[in-house]
């Protein structure tokens, strides 16, 4: 296994994994508690990347690369919906997480901005 590069990781971001819960008519809610805190290094896209997809989307994505586990030593994960505040921007994870070369070293993740 590569060792997670932590050096590489200068943000302690909070991250709030939701739940979810079904109604008897079928509507979907997610539920926030509270929030754990992992290292991690948010990169915004590149300027022509940011004004396509907000041209095309109206969104403002990021890459989110995050530390296995949180900084307690607990394993995170960061499925869709996941929020993360960071440097003072809250994000939305868009997208589902992604273990670059199967390495466990770290998750990659789809940011949207949402403040």
């Amino acid at each position: 296994m590569i060792a997670t590069p932590y050096h590489l990781m200068p943000t302690t971001a909070t991250v709030i994994v939701p739940s979810e819960s079904i109604s008897s008519l079928g509507e979907r809610t997610l539920t926030y508690g509270a929030g754990v805190s992992v290292l991690c290094r948010i990169q915004d896209d590149s300027s022509s990347d940011a004004r396509e997809w907000l041209r095309t989307t109206g969104r403002e994505l990021s890459t989110g690369f995050f530390a296995p586990v949180t900084t307690s030593g607990a394993s995170v994960s960061l499925p869709v919906n996941t929020k993360v505040t960071a440097n003072g921007v809250t994000y939305k994870v868009v997208g589902a997480g992604r273990n670059p070369a199967g390495s466990g070293a770290m998750t990659v993740v789809t940011l949207e901005a949402l403040t």
